[in-house]
């Protein structure tokens, strides 16, 4: 009755061929190649995350910006900028920037806000405003009216000065002297009976005579100083009158060159009320545009850059709102930067010369960046939230920004920015975001998640199809895929998504593949890709990647690493682990064993005594303690201990892949039933012996099964794998030709006692009303030798060591 329970066992749970994988029969598809086919015009898989977007863009209130998480190759990117781009045409286009000088703040360039792809006419009209008034300036100041009229002012103040000094020289006659005007001064000489004293004459006159010369004297110096003051005066006032009329002429020069060019801004405020302030400044400086005596006309000489308009934002051309996708957001490249040029020996800087950023250019728009590289460049992420939060953009090098040493360079006037930001990252950036950053759920309210698999359907595969024909319309260097080769890219979309009843949204390994597929049917000559093509390429890819997995099952085959896959031991089980070599992952048979011994230590897991062990596997283990308390200590105390460890493994185990492996193991140990070596096993169990689902369950099978190639093939091998992973088997076709002839074997298990009774070809046993194992079987031998060792403590405890030896 055992035999044959044992046998039905052993039947029962192997795995037919047609289980190992989800064919698609080619008859299903109704086409013979995919040039007869649409391209793929939809998004396939991620309702979740389109309905996340619709919302998002539809909310235009703050705080509504999106994070899109998802794992690379799911069609982030492009997805949501065609479908930003699609949106951004139905909306406005915001209006250009651009920076003047403030002639009231010269260190704080001002913003002003132009209707779209106006800027460049009004950067473009002002430049030629400021090179006319250049030309009619230097030219009033040589025209005839300019000319005569200052001739005329020259000549009032030249006759009022002359009239002065007559006034001055009768004044000084009545006291006696004659005053002469000479390039040195004025030179006051004595007379006496209308005749100029000499010196030496002067001095022959009597003390009298001196005496009163010296008082009308001081008289005299009295009334050329009045002269000299009212002579300064009347300069003055001619530089006055002269300034004023210049000024005058100038002002009717340059006011119908200013009505010209400020025309077609009637309805910008900002930018006439500036343009005034440009008329008023150049009247200011009408000097600079005078040529200088004794020089000829330079017109490179006067300093005009400061009226020059720095077209900050230019919207010329765009139809609808801006998308801006930068893939470098640094701090510049994000938030824009204020230049500097070499000037005489220093450096200097103007309005023309601050430069705008992402968030201004994407301003009234959208702006999309990539999480990874925004949250590796240096303040990036901080400037965007001051942004987003204060609602305005400033320009500042990061010197200002981060509050280092304060210098004198330009502030130039904030500008509000209303843009929608959207990061693309992956799913830690975003938790990470939301665990560490508090301003991070009040910026970024919306989430959209992008799958990495979705439904295997009539309807998938059709997509699968058409989005192989859109690539060979894209790329035209791409042959087109019959049939047969949609099929196999079908099957490894569900290789890739692990699953039977999913394709995986990897659009991107996708064409990778296809690509390559393409590639090896050029090489033969073949008009359309076919699935031995799609074959060679996934061939190629593995082959291109599996250099340390041929490396350890070399050392495999030659003992180094000592696998067994033939014969019957105790306490010793193949367990099986997964590794990963970048993006290409393969499973490994590791040799787990176990000892048995007297004691109250428990299990005791090598591994994390030397701290190799993980939290997950540690968990696994000592979850083997609450089994065997459970099945077998309900009637005496569980005294053991026992040691448990992966043979030859150097480096860290994590996962509980193999807590059923480490049970089994440990259950033939204290049994001394042997296990068969032929058999390797992976699976998780819970204290209750129930055999739970695994990850990475096609690499393992598939990695002992090329160990048992490379060894010899008994035809007893195989794989045990929790029941519930057969939903994820998409086994390579070499496994399925290899089990289809009884060459290779797979068992699905869903308890402890399934995997037992394969093992080792005896029952397991069941616990008849009294709590006991039936008589031989698995667990009553486990039973046994646990009670045995209780026993065996207690004696131990109650006579001492010598008395229990003998």
């Amino acid at each position: 009755m055992a035999k044959e329970k044992r046998t039905s066992y052993r039947e029962s749970l192997r795995l037919n061929p047609e289980d190992l994988c989800a064919d698609l029969p080619r008859e299903q598809l109704k086409f013979h190649d995919t040039g007869e086919l649409e391209p793929l015009d939809r998004v396939v898989g991620q309702e979740r995350a389109m309905r996340a977007l619709e919302v998002g863009l539809g909310i235009r209130a703050k705080g509504f910006n999106i994070f899109v998480s998802g794992r690379t190759g799911t069609g982030r990117t492009s997805i949501i900028t065609n479908l930003v781009k699609e949106r951004a045409k139905q909306e406005k286009v915001p209006p250009d920037w651009a920076y003047v000088f403030d002639f009231t703040q010269p260190d704080r360039p001002k913003a002003i806000s132009v209707p779209p792809g106006t800027g460049i006419l009004f950067s473009r009209s002002v430049d030629s405003l400021i090179s006319s008034c250049e030309v009619e300036l230097r030219k009033l100041f040589t025209s005839p009216v300019y000319l005569e009229r200052k001739n005329s002012l020259e000549e009032k103040a030249g006759a009022s000065k002359q009239q002065l000094l007559l006034e001055v020289q009768k004044s000084a006659l009545e006291l006696g002297f004659f005053i002469e005007p000479t390039p040195q001064g004025i030179l006051s000489i004595p007379v006496k009976e209308g005749r100029k004293l000499s010196p030496e004459e002067f001095q022959k006159l009597p003390e009298e005579e001196r005496k009163v010369f010296g008082e009308n004297s001081q008289k005299l110096h009295q009334l050329l100083e009045e002269l000299v003051l009212e002579s300064r005066r009347i300069d003055r006032q001619f530089a006055e009158d002269l300034r004023k009329m210049e000024k005058e002429l100038a002002s009717s020069l340059l006011e119908p060159i200013f009505l010209k060019y400020m025309e077609p801004f009637q309805e910008q405020e900002e930018i006439i009320t500036w343009l005034k302030e440009v008329k008023n400044d150049l009247l200011s400086r009408l000097r600079d545009f005078k040529e200088k005596e004794g020089q000829e006309e330079e017109r490179g000489g006067v300093d005009l850059s400061k009226y020059r308009v720095n077209l900050f934002v230019n919207r010329a051309g765009l139809k609808g709102a801006p998308v801006v996708f930068e893939p470098n957001p640094s701090y510049y490249n994000l938030m824009g930067k204020i230049e500097y040029r070499s000037a005489f020996g220093t450096w200097v800087t103007d309005q023309t010369m601050v430069k705008a950023g992402a968030i201004h250019v994407a301003n009234g728009g959208y702006l999309i960046l990539p999480a990874q590289e925004l949250l590796a460049s240096p303040f990036s992420w901080e400037a965007l939230k001051r942004a987003l939060r204060s609602g305005v953009a400033r320009v500042e090098n990061l010197s200002e920004f981060v509050g280092g040493v304060p210098t004198a360079t330009l502030r130039p006037e904030p500008i509000p920015v209303n843009l929608k930001v959207i990061i693309i990252g992956q799913p830690r950036h975003f938790f990470l975001l939301h665990a560490l950053d508090e301003d991070f759920p009040k910026l970024f309210k919306i989430r959209a998640d992008f799958d990495t698999e979705f439904p295997r359907n009539e309807q998938s595969v059709a997509d699968y199809a058409s989005f192989l024909n859109l690539l060979t319309r894209e790329d035209p260097d791409l042959l087109p895929f019959d049939s047969g080769a949609v099929a196999s890219l079908v099957e490894y979309g569900s290789r890739l998504a692990g699953s039977k009843g999913k394709l995986s949204a990897s659009f991107m390994e996708i064409a990778d593949v296809a690509y390559e597929a393409s590639y090896w049917a050029k090489i033969q000559s073949s008009k359309y890709v076919q699935a031995p093509h799609v074959k060679k390429a996934l061939e190629e890819k593995y082959f291109r990647s599996n250099l340390l997995e041929e490396k350890i099952q070399e050392m495999i085959k030659n003992k180094v690493l000592m696998i067994d896959t033939r014969g019957m031991k105790i306490g010793q089980i193949n367990g099986l682990s997964l590794f990963a070599v970048g993006n290409y992952w393969f499973g490994k048979p590791n040799k787990i064993t176990a000892r048995v011994f007297l004691g109250r230590a428990g299990v005791v897991n090598i591994e994390r005594e030397i701290a190799l062990s993980g939290p997950i596997h540690s968990k696994g283990v000592l979850i083997l303690t609450g089994y065997l308390g459970g099945q077998y200590a309900q009637d005496f105390p569980l005294s053991l201990s026992a040691s448990l460890t992966f043979e030859q493994m150097y480096e860290e185990i994590e996962g509980d892949s193999a807590s059923a492996a480490e049970l089994f193991a440990l259950l033939s140990a204290l049994s001394e039933i042997p296990l068969s070596q032929e058999i390797a096993v992976t699976g998780s169990v819970n204290q209750f012996g129930e055999i739970q689902p695994i990850g990475g369950v096609n690499e393992k099978i598939e990695g002992f099964f090329s160990v048992c190639k490379a060894l010899g093939f008994t035809g007893n091998q195989g794989v045990i794998v929790p029941r519930g992973n057969v939903q994820n088997l998409m086994l390579k076709e070499e496994i399925r030709e290899a089990v289809k002839d009884g060459v290779f074997h797979i068992w699905a298990i869903e308890k402890v006692e399934e995997g037992l009774e394969i093992l080792s070809g005896i029952p397991a046993g069941e616990k008849d009303p009294q709590g006991k194992f039936s008589p031989g079987s698995f667990h009553a031998r486990v039973s046994e030798k646990l009670f045995y060792y209780a026993q065996k403590l207690k004696d131990f405890f109650r006579t001492g060591p010598e008395e229990v030896k003998h």
